[in-house]
């Protein structure tokens, strides 16, 4: 009999909140919760947390899910990337250090790298990159060739782009905006495709999240 997924009930500290996107249309957040050593150390690749904005209000029952974008198991923390677009999201981005919320996880089938894999493309469409960063790292555990990060956005200035991924110096950046205001000019799945086009990969592997419409 397959053993049920553990999935833990915390009440998590704020230990940090920032905002990486500031536009009359996007604002984003990158959240740092402390007191999930258990998740932090069990969490896999993709999957993702329910986040409680206001457990004492009568509207407790509607947690919000986000992806896990980091983990640090050794200090027990998570973070997770968030646009404001409602009631939950707005009185999550009015959370301050020490501030404490439930939270309660993981959840979802997460990613799986494919065995033989040598490139591997993670196609981002706005918050979807939070979905995909805790790929990075087991990517390169597995020694596959090259990791290849395509983040899109309709401007430079929503491009959510963690500073974990920019300064990482073993992944492959593609930037596209709608606009072109920086990098590709186009969608970001229209860059992906023209570099899957324009290179001789053995056998790549596509992880992609954001917008349905994009998927």
């Amino acid at each position: 009999m397959q053993k049920a997924p553990s999935v833990f009930d915390i009440m998590a500290r704020v230990a940090e909140i920032r905002q990486i996107v500031n536009t009359p249309s996007s604002q984003v957040y990158m959240m740092t919760f402390d007191n999930c050593e258990e998740i932090a150390e069990l969490a896999k690749p993709g999957q993702f947390v329910m986040v409680w904005p206001e457990p004492r209000s009568i509207l407790h029952i509607l947690g919000r899910p986000f992806a896990i974008a980091f983990t640090h198991p050794q200090e027990g923390t998570i973070e997770v990337i968030f646009k404001t677009v409602g009631w939950g999201t707005n009185e999550l981005a009015q959370k301050k250090p020490g501030d404490l919320l439930k939270i309660r996880g993981p959840f979802g089938h997460g990613w799986t790298i494919d065995d033989g894999t040598t490139d591997a493309l993670l196609i981002a469409g706005g918050t979807g990159i939070a979905a995909l960063t805790s790929l990075i790292e087991p990517c390169k555990r597995d020694n596959i060739r090259a990791i290849h990060v395509f983040i899109g956005a309709k401007t430079a200035a929503e491009l959510v782009l963690p500073a974990k991924i920019s300064k990482c110096r073993y992944v492959d950046m593609h930037l596209a905006t709608e606009d072109g205001s920086r990098g590709f000019k186009g969608l970001v799945t229209t860059a992906a495709q023209e570099f899957l086009y324009s290179n001789s990969l053995h056998k790549p592997q596509i992880f992609a999240a954001g917008p349905r419409p994009m998927l």
